[in-house]
């Protein structure tokens, strides 16, 4: 999987720094960091991806986002390993 995918981008941005990853702050950081423009729903279909591979894990209802589980090396070799 090539590293500027949105599914690599939105891993490197929930792994480095954020420790929870919401569909708001992914479509916002993409927007600001990479010049991405992807709707809510299409962030939430990216965290659900990246909860599926195991770099996120299920929704925290109290914060409304999801925790982050590893670091950005583990994410990115997650995602090359599922592609």
């Amino acid at each position: 999987m090539a590293v500027d995918t949105p599914s690599c981008l939105a891993a490197e941005l929930v792994t480095t720094g954020a420790r929870h990853g919401s569909p708001s702050m992914l479509t916002r950081r993409l927007r600001q960091d990479y010049g991405l423009e992807v709707t809510f729903e299409e962030a939430k279909d990216l965290l659900r991806q990246l909860e599926a591979v195991g770099i996120v894990g299920p929704v925290d209802p109290r914060k409304h986002a999801h925790p982050v589980l590893v670091d950005r090396d583990a994410a990115l070799a997650a995602l090359g390993a599922a592609s």
